[in-house]
């Protein structure tokens, strides 16, 4: 450490910026694969290392819940709350229905993968969602009209 630097405090080092953290491994990604490559031809390897829309992060996953509700839905947006959990916004459905035209976003845990916490339904599609920096309970989404929806996740539901 150089003299003046300031150490994170332990409890923010869990917080992160999604956006900055996708571009950093999108940037180093780049960098890894030139490596790799330089690296294989020094050594005689003839496999090229190519990053591709197919390269995987993770050879296993989690199925999240089949609930009716998310029905001919597909996820388009994830964003995290904390370490445990997460707010999903999904696409419209594929058949009309009742909710059809309504935006629609779920707040999940990774403890209880078969339902969502919360459903977060507004009159325009969610594009993308995030939480307020200052209360994780606090979500916004943002919709296809160009509104912008808020929940408070401590109010109780409303009929």
């Amino acid at each position: 450490a150089h003299e003046g630097d300031q150490t994170e405090d332990p409890d923010e080092s869990s917080l992160y910026n999604p956006v900055t953290l996708s571009k950093f491994i999108s940037l180093s990604s780049q960098v890894i694969f030139t490596l790799l490559e330089e690296r294989a031809s020094r050594h005689g390897y003839t496999h090229t290392f190519k990053p591709t829309s197919e390269s995987k992060i993770s050879n296993s996953g989690a199925v999240f819940s089949q609930n009716p509700v998310l029905s001919g839905r597909s996820p388009i947006f994830l964003y995290p709350i904390s370490a445990q959990s997460f707010v999903s916004c999904y696409s419209k459905p594929k058949t009309e229905g009742l909710v059809s035209s309504s935006g629609l976003s779920c707040t999940w845990t990774i403890q209880k993968v078969s339902d969502p916490v919360n459903y977060l339904v507004s009159n325009s599609p969610h594009r993308c969602a995030c939480v307020s920096a200052y209360n994780l309970s606090i979500v916004f989404a943002g919709c296809e009209d160009g509104s912008i929806c808020l929940w408070d996740l401590n109010e109780p539901e409303s009929m």
